[in-house]
């Protein structure tokens, strides 16, 4: 838990300006992140989320993500590199970082990009689909932060809490006149 909310700092608290934490299973969170099985991502989802996880932004908050369980065990083979094993430690990591990134991401409002340039040596945006391998034919792999998905997210941020500014003052107002 505490490696997840690490990875969620290192690379997106900069640019939104907010630090995650862990909150008591009691209390109020803005965005909630299950270990959900293959088996129920499907049956709650689709058939097309076989070995998908999935992130969902729906406005309001609290937002929610399901990491599928089985690419958390075992990460797609595309994410290994041509030396590594299976059990290899570094091609685990670097997967559940790209998969906890990319899902919370789409939490904040973004969706997947409508089109990468198919160059196999560049490394695919961080916010672009990775999990199914023939996707990986258009770019590289990449499991760190990117300047096209910053970009993005400081965009979507700065929306995000300007409407949420203008929600909260109205609401205030709403109770000044109440009152």
């Amino acid at each position: 838990k505490t490696k997840i909310i690490n990875i969620l700092n290192k690379n997106i608290q900069s640019i939104i300006d907010a630090k995650f934490s862990l909150a008591p299973l009691k209390d109020f969170a803005a965005i909630y992140i299950y270990m959900t099985s293959n088996e129920e991502m499907v049956k709650s989802h689709d058939p097309s989320f076989d070995g998908l996880s999935s992130g969902q932004y729906m406005g309001n908050f609290p937002r929610v993500v399901h990491i599928n369980e089985r690419n958390w065990v075992t990460p797609p083979i595309c994410w290994r590199k041509k030396d590594e094993s299976i059990e290899s430690k570094k091609y685990k990591r670097r997967y559940r970082e790209y998969v906890i990134l990319h899902e919370v991401i789409h939490t904040f409002g973004l969706e997947h990009p409508k089109f990468i340039k198919k160059d196999p040596t560049v490394k695919c945006p961080v916010i672009y689909p990775q999990t199914k391998c023939w996707k990986l034919k258009r770019c590289k792999a990449n499991h760190r932060m990117d300047s096209y998905t910053k970009k993005q997210i400081k965009i979507m941020w700065d929306k995000e809490t300007r409407s949420l500014l203008l929600k909260f003052i109205k609401e205030s107002d709403l109770n000044q006149q109440l009152v």
